[in-house]
């Protein structure tokens, strides 16, 4: 399961790909924000998370937080 639901297949609510940086980085009152041992969840569909996966993967990594593939 996910700790952190970026929300980015909500359109009304996701207005570009800086709300799911946001939200991966401070949360929000949906989703705690994102902290070591987490998952976060993206959908390879919506709209703007191609233009956010990099902010992601920087926010993860400004918190010292080491990527991997889940499996």
């Amino acid at each position: 399961y996910w700790t952190v639901d970026t929300r980015d297949w909500d359109n009304k609510n996701t207005k570009s790909a800086a709300d799911i940086v946001r939200r991966v980085s401070v949360g929000d009152k949906w989703t705690p924000p994102l902290r070591k041992g987490g998952v976060v969840l993206m959908h390879g569909t919506a709209k703007f998370t191609p233009a956010a996966l990099q902010g992601v993967i920087d926010v993860a990594r400004k918190k010292g937080i080491n990527l991997m593939p889940l499996s």
